[in-house]
């Protein structure tokens, strides 16, 4: 009978402990702030301090995306995914919106369809306007033609990355005002009569189509920055394990670092990333 009261006690004691909340804050090595989050399981995004008090909370109609942030004015910008099967995968959105501080839906923008879909990441600019991702699908034979070979292909299209900078224009609209493309940067070197022909360490501000992965999402662009002093844009390459900065004046990659395999300026003895997320730039103090 002892035994059996000591192990039912323990028992009572393991599903008593801590599931929830807070489970530990040093106050000498937390930050002295709040913590932003959208659990991917729910529709409310929460700000909570460091005792894990909730301090505020927006409710959407849609689940989470994979960014969300609050702007200087108090209001919520967060990434959403509607319910659609199209172009699923990891990181797949499909919209982005705006609340004020009490919670008032100030902006919902949907940029999704059977070839193209938002995922991943949102920026905000200096002029209000933000940044979102898009991929895009091409067909095989468009991938073909590009240069892609038919044997890099197991999958049945290629997506391609864009990045757009959208200005609201009313509650559910928004105007593209700028745009990138990777497949527009796209170069190969297997086939000199097409006009894209070029060896990929002679030509790093572009983007071998040939490298890589072999399935649709090769690249999967996975966060997005922009550095107005530059005018450049920061993205991470998750699949091609390489961050680039994308000049907005010329379109080129002026800089990329993490896996120079992928423009044959090196081996993967040289590689520095591995399946990297949220790059970020940081000041001239570090």
């Amino acid at each position: 009978m002892r035994i059996l009261i000591l192990l039912l006690c323990a028992s009572i004691c393991t599903y008593a402990q801590q599931t929830v909340g807070v489970f530990k804050n040093d106050v000498s090595l937390s930050y002295n702030g709040f913590t932003l989050f959208a659990p991917i399981t729910s529709k409310t995004t929460y700000l909570i301090d460091n005792d894990g008090q909730v301090v505020k909370l927006w409710r959407s109609q849609y689940g989470p995306g994979q960014a969300v942030m609050l702007l200087n004015d108090g209001s919520l910008l967060r990434t959403g995914t509607p319910a659609v099967q199209s172009m699923g995968g990891g990181g797949a959105g499909g919209l982005v919106e705006k609340f004020d501080w009490d919670g008032n839906l100030l902006w919902l923008y949907e940029h999704y369809g059977s070839t193209y879909r938002l995922h991943h990441d949102v920026e905000i600019l200096p002029n209000g306007n933000i940044l979102l991702l898009v991929w895009e699908s091409h067909t095989r034979a468009e991938a073909v033609a590009q240069g892609r070979l038919d044997s890099r292909l197991t999958e049945n299209a290629l997506w391609s990355e864009r990045i757009i900078e959208v200005r609201q224009t009313g509650p559910t609209t928004g105007e593209i005002v700028w745009s990138w493309s990777s497949w527009d940067h796209m170069c190969q070197s297997v086939d000199p009569a097409k006009p894209n022909y070029t060896q990929g360490q002679n030509s790093p501000e572009r983007i071998d189509i040939n490298v890589g992965g072999t399935r649709s999402d090769w690249l999967h662009i996975n966060s997005v920055r922009y550095n107005a002093k530059r005018n450049e844009v920061l993205v991470s390459i998750h699949n091609l394990h390489e961050l680039w900065v994308i000049s907005r004046t010329s379109g080129d990659i002026v800089y990329r670092w993490g896996n120079p395999l992928m423009y044959q300026r090196g081996t993967t003895a040289d590689q520095k990333l591995f399946g990297q997320h949220d790059a970020r730039w940081l000041d001239s103090n570090g």
